[in-house]
């Protein structure tokens, strides 16, 4: 962040901080990749507000503005859409930075809503299902090219496309199958729905393919549906029952479940301006288990953001290895446009000039969202209990801590040392056997490699890994060994830049010897 867009952010928090109450803590953070302090505050016009921290966040002034500011917006935005009540959490790594509830989870009885109101999540359920779906084929019991008609003979779909190959369990998770996006019944209507079974029956009976698979990205509400009761049937385990045991219980996920819970938030239709708000019925979604039923805060959800930006082997509370994570994370579908796309259970779309990835949902009286940045490893929740968009809220929290978590990584990195004087004999220009020529720089007491005129699309740093030799990082190159060929009197003349050999061009070499000679 420059220096005017600080001071930008200091002038418009600083008014507001001015008799208001201020909590700040400060510790070790275990990632020390970001340090910042968290300012949490009640506006004096503001309604009922609580918040919360993990009390080990390090202080980053830039950052404490931002969080200044994006509460200031929050707040804003809750009196402006007239909702309710909501709930926020924003995770950094493995640390949850900040989290605050807006409103009133129970507004006639002005319960205040808080980081551990329980809501309906809604879709944000999906990702639970695909979660289990990744589980189950880690450990050898599906496979994502499976047909669901494996594990569930009585689905048939007609279509009006022939020759269509089965559908699979990838194609459910990322909704490129063709499904209907319901279950030809009424359900929707009288709010009565039926089981699986039940919508599966009425599918084989008068349902419809509407695509061919891969040919549109059409959400499907019913696939999600099938795709958890083939997963049940794959593992010998109920739905609720697998999820509970093998994604919440090890997240700690403690206040989440599939019954609702006495202190469940109450749920309202959006309000006409001046009108209180009115409480939306409840049903049971039935055969939607795994595509809509699961409670949580968000502060648990929290816990299953964190896990996204985790990396090591299954177990514990590592459910996925990061590899899994990241086959989740990465687009199984694009959009023709290239605006967006589609992973394992995650949405894919551009927030500024980042990379996102997340869920919603919506059912009646509740709007949910959770959006992540994994580059960052910045995620945060939207909880409201009121029909409204929380995905512009989460893109608005991204939007203004994007930035300055960046900004904060790249001074959290340390200065390089002096570059060692023998490195000055590897800058040069070399040629290629397929005639490209590469320049290797020395700049900022850091060596990098550039096209001398084109071939190597972008600057490729080298990171000292023995003697002569450098780990590559960018370019198609990245990760692979540079090494220099030293001859016997101390000169540099060739570099094989993984296995392609290159010879050195420039007329330093004699200049290189006489360095050698002084040294």
């Amino acid at each position: 962040m420059s220096i005017q867009n600080a001071n930008y952010l200091d002038a418009t928090i600083e008014p507001m901080l001015r008799g208001a109450r201020i909590h700040i803590q400060r510790g070790p953070m275990r990632s020390c990749v970001v340090c910042c302090v968290i300012v949490f505050f009640l506006s004096p016009c503001a309604v009922a507000q609580v918040s919360e921290t993990s009390g080990s966040v390090p202080e980053d002034l830039e950052i404490r503005a931002a969080v200044g500011l994006l509460d200031a917006r929050l707040g804003h935005e809750l009196r402006e859409r007239r909702v309710a009540g909501m709930s926020v959490a924003v995770v950094y790594d493995q640390e949850v930075i900040w989290m605050k509830g807006y409103g009133f989870e129970d507004v006639e009885n002005k319960v205040p809503a808080t980081p551990k109101t329980v809501y309906r999540v809604a879709s944000i359920t999906k990702l639970f299902t695909a979660t289990m779906l990744m589980q189950l084929r880690d450990a050898g019991r599906i496979q994502l090219d499976d047909p669901v008609t494996k594990y569930v003979p009585e689905l048939r779909l007609t279509s009006r496309y022939e020759g269509l190959p089965p559908i699979t369990l990838l194609q459910l998770a990322t909704h490129t199958s063709g499904f209907p996006r319901e279950a030809p019944m009424d359900y929707w209507r009288t709010l009565k729905f039926p089981t699986i079974e039940k919508m599966t029956e009425a599918l084989t009976v008068d349902g419809e393919r509407i695509f061919p698979p891969y040919k549109e990205w059409k959400y499907s509400n019913v696939g999600y549906g099938v795709l958890g009761l083939a997963l049940s049937r794959a593992v010998g385990v109920p739905y609720f029952s697998y999820v509970q045991t093998n994604i919440l219980k090890p997240l700690e996920m403690n206040n989440s479940g599939f019954t609702p819970p006495t202190s469940l938030a109450i749920g309202y239709f959006l309000p006409e301006p001046g009108e209180q708000p009115k409480p939306a019925y409840q049903p049971d979604y039935g055969g939607y288990g795994p595509a809509t039923s699961l409670y949580s805060t968000a502060e648990d959800m929290a816990r299953f953001i964190s896990l996204q930006f985790r990396d090591g082997p299954p177990g514990g509370q590592q459910i996925l290895r990061g590899s899994t994570l990241r086959e989740m994370h990465s687009a199984h579908w694009v959009r023709p446009d290239w605006k967006g796309g589609q992973g394992i259970g995650f949405a894919i779309r551009r927030v500024g000039p980042f990379t996102a990835i997340g869920h919603g949902g919506g059912i009646q009286g509740f709007r949910t969202d959770i959006s992540l940045i994994p580059s960052l490893k910045l995620g945060v929740a939207v909880f409201t209990n009121t029909n409204c968009d929380p995905n512009k809220l989460t893109d608005l929290a991204l939007s203004i801590l994007g930035p300055v978590i960046e900004n904060a990584q790249e001074r959290s990195v340390p200065q390089p040392p002096a570059a060692p004087a023998q490195w000055k004999r590897y800058v040069g220009v070399y040629a290629m056997a397929y005639g490209s020529k590469v320049c290797i720089r020395l700049r900022r007491n850091r060596l990098e490699l550039i096209p001398a005129e084109d071939g190597i699309p972008e600057v490729v740093k080298l990171n000292p890994e023995g003697e002569h030799r450098f780990r590559m990082k960018g370019g198609s190159v990245s990760g692979e060994i540079l090494r220099f060929e030293v001859d016997s009197d101390g000169s540099v003349n060739h570099l094989w830049m993984g296995q392609y050999p290159a010879d050195r061009e420039d007329d330093v070499v004699s200049t290189q010897k006489e360095e050698v000679k002084r040294q």
